[in-house]
C-alpha cells in the first residue's frame, strides 16, 4: 500500500510539472516586464529634460529598431529565465526536499533564479529608452548626441564588464568639428572629425538619410555629406 501511495504521489508530482513550469514562466515575464517598463519609462524621462530642452533641438527616432531591439531583448531574456526556471526546478527536487521542499527553501531558489531577470529588465529597459530617445541634433548649442558606438569597446572591456556603462551612454560631440559623413553598409553612417570616427546605425536607409540631413542642416555644413564607404 505504501508502494502504490508512493507511486501515485510521484505520478502526480509529475503531471503538476507542466503546470508548474507555466505558472513559473509568467512569473518570470511578469518579473522581466515590470522592471523594464519602470526603468525604460523613468530613464527616458530623465534623458529627455538633459537633451531635448533646447528650442532648436531636433530629433530622429527610428521607432523599428526600438521595436527589434526590445525583441531581440525579450527572446535573450525568456531564455535566461528558462533555463534558470529548470536549474530551480532541478535544484529543488533534487537537494531541497523533493517534492516538499520548505518555504524557506523555496524563496531562496525562486529568489536566485529571478534575480538575474529583474537585473536585465532594468538594462534592457536603459538601452530601449536611448534608442527611443534617438540621435539629437541641436544647432544653437553646437552639439550633436547619439546612442553610444559600441564597437570602441575592447575584450577586455567586455570582461571587466564596462561594457554595461556604454548601454545606457549617450555619446556627443560638436556639430561644427564634423569634416564629413559617409554612409556605410545598409543602414550604416559614419562622422568624422577631431574626435575620430563614430559609427550610428538606424533601422532602413530612409532614417539613415534623414540622420544625415539633420546633421547637415543644424552645422551649417553643405558639403560635408560624402558617398558611400568604399568596398561597401
Amino acid at each position: 500500500m505504501a508502494r502504490r501511495r508512493a507511486r501515485s504521489s510521484t505520478a502526480r508530482g509529475k503531471k503538476g510539472n507542466p503546470e508548474q513550469m507555466a505558472a513559473a514562466l509568467g512569473l518570470a515575464g511578469a518579473v522581466l516586464l515590470l522592471p523594464f517598463l519602470i526603468t525604460s519609462i523613468v530613464y527616458f524621462n530623465i534623458l529627455k529634460n538633459r537633451y531635448l530642452q533646447s528650442p532648436s533641438a531636433q530629433r530622429v527616432v527610428d521607432f523599428y529598431k526600438v521595436f527589434w531591439l526590445f525583441a531581440k531583448g525579450a527572446i535573450a531574456a525568456g531564455v535566461i529565465g528558462f533555463f534558470s526556471i529548470v536549474a530551480v526546478m532541478s535544484i529543488l527536487d533534487a537537494f531541497i526536499g523533493g517534492e516538499n521542499p520548505s518555504n524557506a527553501s523555496q524563496i531562496v531558489a525562486w529568489s536566485l533564479a529571478l534575480i538575474p531577470l529583474v537585473i536585465f529588465g532594468i538594462i534592457l529597459g536603459l538601452r530601449v529608452a536611448v534608442f527611443y530617445l534617438g540621435i539629437i541634433a541641436d544647432g544653437e548649442n553646437d552639439i550633436l548626441f547619439f546612442p553610444h558606438d559600441m564597437r570602441s569597446y575592447t575584450l577586455g572591456d567586455y570582461i571587466s564588464m564596462r561594457f554595461i556603462k556604454g548601454l545606457y551612454s549617450i555619446s556627443c560631440v560638436k556639430l561644427s568639428e564634423i569634416s564629413r559623413i559617409t554612409r556605410g553598409y545598409g543602414v550604416e553612417l559614419y562622422i568624422h572629425g577631431a574626435f575620430g570616427s563614430r559609427k550610428i546605425t538606424m533601422h532602413d536607409k530612409q532614417k539613415r538619410d534623414e540622420c544625415i540631413f539633420m546633421i547637415r542642416d543644424h552645422s551649417g555644413k553643405k558639403g560635408i555629406v560624402g558617398g558611400e564607404i568604399e568596398n561597401y
